[in-house]
């Protein structure tokens, strides 16, 4: 039962019901508070009063947000990582608008929501971006189950955000950290750092942190021992992923193994958030956290001149856009590639009489003595 007149409970969720003027009755699933259920009761009551009521116009029940988000966390649940930062998302999203009908709601809505949200919680822009991510694969959930006609949410604009971030070791970091990390935390901390830096692991794929998501943690069964690879069964983006070990990552899960007292966790225990940054300091290092050996992992990939696509491929990026931070890392790798084009100019010019040589710029010139000037040599061939 409900306090609320023309209102009740079935299955736990929440109906109308009303008689039109013939005195045929009429039952809605609503799908949302009482007091909302209420509210679109009185509706009825009153387009009956004002014979604006057409049963036939009514048949596609009213879709509450709250209704599209509960769908989205369910499969959020089974596929993605982050689902407890689905969760609050949801949460937030749903007081804002849970008993609005989807249908009515429009990008313009969405847009002006975000920003009073932003502006109440003082968001920084990936914040926001996140959020709005959320609002747009609910209702692009609802699009998938025929509840909506177009997503909204994918025509609100993304804010610019910061990502210029990329921190990695310079100078001798690396060797003052990895010394701090022996001395506060013993061979076992040590290890772990340089398995981050040479694998590229985010946090969750190496320990296991059951309140942020609970499938984390490096375990035994995900080590390919013949063919020296990991598996990650979810990655964040809920995909597998492959990642290869080099023999100095390979070498410290040997000794760990060796060293196992049976669980099956390859890194058992909590995540060393408290005691690295006091690692950190020790070893005289500014602005570095645990995520920065990632960053490392990526940066000194690129600076060795890998492949963007085979880094992003080894980092487990689902976007190429986040993967690109590190391109002005190669600058060897970029000088390389432009070179090419005077080795297609030199490739292209033919020359009879005289020897050509290459200057240090890449530049075409005749032999001196030879007769001709650089410029005619390049009109004379069309260039």
């Amino acid at each position: 039962m409900s306090r609320y007149r023309g209102v009740f409970l079935k299955d736990g969720e929440t109906w109308i019901r009303y008689r039109d003027k013939a005195g045929k009755l009429h039952r809605e699933k609503h799908g949302g508070t009482p007091a909302a259920a209420h509210a679109a009761y009185t509706k009825r009551r009153n387009q009956i009063h004002e014979e604006k009521f057409f049963p036939e116009k009514i048949k596609e029940r009213v879709i509450l947000f709250s209704e599209v988000a509960k769908d989205w966390l369910a499969r959020s649940s089974q596929k993605l990582r982050d689902h407890k930062h689905n969760l609050s998302r949801a949460r937030v999203l749903v007081e804002k608008w849970g008993d609005r009908d989807v249908k009515n709601l429009t990008d313009g809505d969405i847009d002006a929501g975000l920003t009073e949200l932003q502006q109440a919680h003082n968001w920084s822009p990936a914040t926001f971006n996140r959020y709005r991510a959320a609002a747009s694969g609910i209702l692009q959930r609802a699009l998938k189950n025929k509840k909506v006609a177009t997503n909204q949410g994918r025509l609100t604009d993304r804010v610019k955000e910061n990502n210029d971030r990329v921190r990695y070791f310079v100078d001798d970091e690396r060797e003052r950290l990895l010394k701090a990390a022996r001395e506060i935390g013993g061979e076992k901390l040590e290890r772990r750092i340089i398995f981050a830096a040479d694998t590229g692991l985010r946090r969750s794929e190496m320990f296991f942190v059951p309140l942020d998501v609970p499938d984390s943690g490096l375990r035994w069964v995900f080590v390919d021992w013949k063919n020296e690879v990991i598996t990650i069964p979810r990655s964040k983006s809920g995909e597998k992923r492959h990642v290869p070990l080099n023999p100095r990552a390979f070498e410290i899960l040997r000794k760990i193994r060796a060293e196992s007292v049976g669980s099956d966790l390859v890194f058992p225990g909590d995540p060393p958030d408290r005691i690295f940054p006091e690692v950190v300091a020790a070893a005289g290092m500014k602005n570095f956290r645990w995520h920065d050996l990632r960053h490392e992992f990526c940066s000194r990939l690129v600076m060795a001149g890998v492949p963007i696509l085979t880094v992003k491929e080894l980092a487990g990026h689902k976007h190429l856009e986040t993967t690109l931070r590190y391109a002005h890392l190669a600058p060897r790798h970029l000088r390389e590639a432009v070179d090419l084009l005077c080795k297609s100019i030199t490739a292209s010019i033919t020359e009879k009489n005289g020897r050509i040589r290459r200057c240090k710029l890449g530049l075409l010139w005749r032999v001196p003595g030879a007769g001709l000037e650089p410029a005619r040599i390049f009109r004379s061939r069309g260039f």
